[in-house]
C-alpha cells in the first residue's frame, strides 16, 4: 500500500500487526502502547472537574456511565472522578456501557434498582443523551431530580433538552498535532515527548444546577 505514516484514532488493540508494518504510528484519544506516541486530552482533569461540579451542584448519590473498562482513557478519567470524591469521603456506583451505541434497556434498569442516583457523569455525549431519554421516560426531572455531564462537547449538546453540561476536549488542536508529529516522525525528527495532553474544560449548561 506504500504508506509512510498512520495515525490511530479507534480502541485498535492488536500492537503485534502494527509492528509488522514497520511505519511511524501516532495514537489519539488513548495510548496503545508505552512506545507508541500519543496525544490525548487530560482523562485525569476531566474526571476531576465533572466529580468538582456534581458535588458543588449538591449530589450525594454519584454514579459513572462509563466505556470499556481496559482503555487507558476510561481508567484515567475514572481515577480523576474517585480522586476528587475522596476528598468528601464520598463514592460513585460504575457502570460500563458501550460509548457509541448504548443500551437502553440496560440503562432503565440500572436507573430504575439505583432509584436514589442523583448525579451521572457518562463518558460520551451519546451516552448521555440515552441517559436523558430514560430519565425522561421513567418521570425524572433534569436536574431537579438527576444531574447529567457528557463528554466530547458534541455540536448536538446545546439542542438536547435540557442543554447538557458535557467536557470539551481540543478535537481539532489534537488532530493537527497529531498530524504534524506523525510528518516529524517519517522525516525521521525526534520527539520531544512520546505523550502529549491537551487540556479540557468544563461546559455548563442546564442538565446541572
Amino acid at each position: 500500500y506504500n504508506i509512510e505514516g498512520i495515525i490511530i484514532a479507534s480502541n485498535f488493540q492488536n500492537t503485534s500487526k502494527l509492528d509488522q508494518l514497520k511505519v511511524p504510528i501516532i495514537t489519539i484519544d488513548h495510548i496503545l502502547d508505552e512506545n507508541i506516541p500519543s496525544i490525548t486530552a487530560d482523562s485525569v482533569k476531566a474526571g476531576e472537574l465533572a466529580a468538582r461540579k456534581l458535588i458543588q451542584s449538591g449530589c450525594k448519590n454519584l454514579a459513572v456511565f462509563r466505556g470499556p473498562s481496559f482503555l487507558m482513557t476510561t481508567i484515567e478519567r475514572t481515577m480523576g472522578f474517585n480522586k476528587e470524591l475522596q476528598k468528601h469521603n464520598m463514592y460513585a456506583e460504575i457502570f460500563d456501557f458501550d460509548l457509541i451505541s448504548p443500551d437502553a434497556r440496560q440503562i432503565e434498569q440500572i436507573l430504575k434498582t439505583n432509584p436514589h442516583i442523583d448525579g451521572i457523569f457518562t463518558y460520551s455525549d451519546t451516552l448521555a443523551m440515552v441517559v436523558m431519554s430514560v430519565l425522561k421516560k421513567l418521570g425524572r426531572r433534569i436536574p431537579d431530580d438527576v444531574q447529567l455531564i457528557g463528554y466530547d462537547n458534541s455540536p448536538f449538546c446545546k439542542f438536547m433538552d435540557p442543554p447538557l453540561t458535557t467536557i470539551s476536549q481540543p478535537v481539532s488542536v489534537i488532530g493537527k498535532q497529531a498530524f504534524i508529529n506523525l510528518i516529524r516522525l517519517i522525516r525521521g525528527i525526534e520527539l520531544e515527548t512520546l505523550h502529549e495532553v491537551m487540556d479540557v474544560q468544563l461546559i455548563e449548561r442546564k442538565s446541572t444546577k
